[in-house]
Order: C-alpha cells, then structure tokens, then sequence
C-alpha cells in the first residue's frame, strides 16, 4: 500500500541526497556498481527530494508512453473507436507478448480499422520465455503484434486517422509525431521547444528531457490535471485509471510494474523504459500527488527496480521489509527489493544492495 510521504520533503527544504548507489554482491565480494540519479516533484514542479543530479538529461524512452497517448484521448479517440479502459491500457504498455497481450492487441486493431500489418514497430520474439517458446515449437517467426510496444504503436495508428495523417508515424515531422510533441509542451507550459531527439527501440521519435521536468508530466498524470492545460484533465484521469484497473495489460508475469501497480491498489502507476528508467505518478494517503522519476546512469536494468523500491522506502510512500531476507507483507515485490540472480544450476549467486546517503 502506498503511505504518506515523508515529511522530510517541502519545496523550501527539499531532501536533499547523494546518488544512490546499487552494489552488486556475488558473496562477500563487492563486483559491481550502479549509480542512480532521481527526482521527485509535486504538482508546481517544485522539487520537494532529489538524488545525484534532478537536472539529468536522458531519453524518455518507453516511460513516455502514457504521455504519447494523451491526444489519442484528448481529440476524442474513446468516442469514436469505442476504446475501453483495457484498451488504454494496452497502449500505455510494454509487455510479454503472452497470449492476453497479443488476443488484446489484435482486437483493438480490429475496432481501429487496421490489420496487423500496419503496425511499424518491427518484431522480436514475446518478452515471455513461455509465449516465445511456443511460437518456436510451432515453427512460427514472431510477428509485429509480439513487440513489447505494438499496444504503443496501435495508439500511432489511432491517433493518425483522427487527424486524418497518410505516410508513415515514425517520422518526427509527421502530423501524429507533431501532436504528439505539441501535447508535451501544452502539458508543460512551454512553446515551440526544439527537442532533442533520438530513435527509440520500436522506431519512433523519443525525447531528452530533464528528470525534474519528466517527473512534473508523472505529478500531472497523478493529479489528473497540468496547471498548463485543462484540456488534458478528463484524459489524464483516464489513463491513471486504466494502467490502475489493469496493470497485467501493462508489462505482464513477473514484470516489476505489474507487480507494483498491483501493490498500489489505485494509489499509483509506474512506466520503465529502455536504459533503466522509470517514472511513477504517485497519489499519497492525504491525496496529494506527486511525480518521480529515476534513472541508472549506465542503463543496468537490474540496479533499477532495487533503487525504486529503496528510494521509496526512504521517502516513506512503502514499507521496507524489516529482512530482505525473508518473505514480505506483499509477496509479489519480493524479487525486486534484492535483484537476486542464480546461477544456472539456481543456486543463489548475485544480489543488489541499495546505498541511500544524504548528500554531505
């Protein structure tokens, strides 16, 4: 369950803390270090705690996906494609490829309009051992509906034929793209920014931005509201509730943001994204909502779901388990406080242990 924040934290005397610092233990020997960069903001954009750098550029990558749906919503794509919360949630996801993502994705294809193959986002095979496995027994290649983000990319083909947009939505000068960028700035309150931009994973446009500005979008999603943009207030609830209500649709079995959505129980979402990033829309026990996002600067996925759940026990929004060692109140983020890994013959080799310091 989500707490309240501690009170350490206020715009006029923010915590303040060094880099959290993820050290991988094979034993008693120190192998590896990660170092996490984080910032947590309210609903002004007031800092109110930070770790390393809050002014750290990097890619948003997946964790932008709620925010790439948004005009979707806003210019009235429930209404005319008759897209349920389910649905949404989908194209907020990066998920496993298990046969509910793909039957899910193929029906929201058919209530667009669309076959399979107008999806631009390439194959891989199913983030499921268990659903890629099948796919190599019966002698099929994976398909375009596999990808982690074809949910995203159904969202792109939605969003052109609301606007009306022909050619291709992987390009940054198209209508969809366009919109897209545009509502990111309507959300923050700026005009004609020049972006930075790089090539994501699934070949559409992805933006540098700042933790503390990316953390700003996850206090909006949380309150449901930019003090820049009304318009996006009915849409940004509803993508809240619906990466709330099905939190399975948005990564899948064994995934850290299934598992922490599902301990949240409505008070939070949370959205990775390639090179180890994540930002979480948070609302506390008194209703306040606030935005985080963290960062690990060399992109080691395995130092990131620790640091999470760490850094939220230091800003008392979770309980830490009084022994890593031992079972939790809420089994199902047991794997993730540790980041344990066996060996192949599953004995335990690895753990990650998660070093918070004040900033001196």
């Amino acid at each position: 369950m989500i707490k309240t924040l501690t009170d350490q934290c206020s715009p006029n005397h923010p915590l303040i803390l060094a880099p959290l610092k993820c050290e991988l233990w094979r034993g008693s020997v120190l192998e590896s270090t990660h170092e996490v960069h984080a910032a947590l903001v309210n609903t002004t954009g007031e800092l109110l705690a930070y770790a390393g750098d809050p002014q750290l550029t990097t890619t948003a990558r997946s964790s932008l996906k709620p925010f790439q749906l948004l005009p979707t919503l806003r210019l009235g794509g429930e209404e005319r494609f008759g897209l349920l919360p389910s649905d949404i949630a989908l194209m907020c996801a990066s998920h496993n490829g298990e046969p509910l993502h793909v039957q899910h994705c193929e029906q929201l294809l058919k209530k667009l309009g669309y076959e399979p193959s107008a999806l631009e986002c390439g194959s891989h095979f199913p983030y499921s051992q268990a659903a890629a496995h099948d796919l190599i027994r019966a002698g099929l290649p994976p398909q375009a509906i596999h990808n982690n983000c074809s949910g995203k990319h159904c969202g792109m083909l939605a969003l052109s034929a609301l606007l009306n947009a022909e050619g291709s939505y992987l390009e940054p000068t198209h209508p969809t793209q366009r919109t897209i960028f545009e509502g990111l700035e309507r959300l923050l309150g700026v005009k004609n920014r020049t972006w930075q931009i790089g090539v994501d994973g699934c070949s559409l446009p992805t933006p540098a931005i700042s933790l503390h500005e990316f953390a700003e979008l996850f206090a909006y999603l949380a309150a449901g509201s930019s003090p820049h943009d009304p318009t996006s207030t009915a849409s940004l609830s509803r993508i809240f509730e619906a990466m709330s209500a099905h939190p399975d649709l948005v990564a899948g079995a064994d995934r850290f943001d299934t598992a922490f959505m599902t301990h949240a129980q409505g008070r939070a979402v949370c959205k990775v994204g390639g090179e180890a990033i994540r930002g979480f829309a948070i609302r506390d026990v008194t209703g306040r909502a606030l935005g985080l996002t963290l960062k690990v600067t060399d992109g080691a996925m395995r130092a990131l779901h620790p640091a999470c759940l760490a850094l939220l026990a230091k800003l008392e929004l979770i309980d830490q388990p009084q022994d890593l060692y031992k079972s939790t109140v809420d089994s199902s983020l047991n794997p993730f406080w540790r980041g344990k890994e066996q060996s192949w013959a599953g004995r335990e080799a690895t753990e990650i242990r998660v070093q918070i310091h004040h900033r001196i």
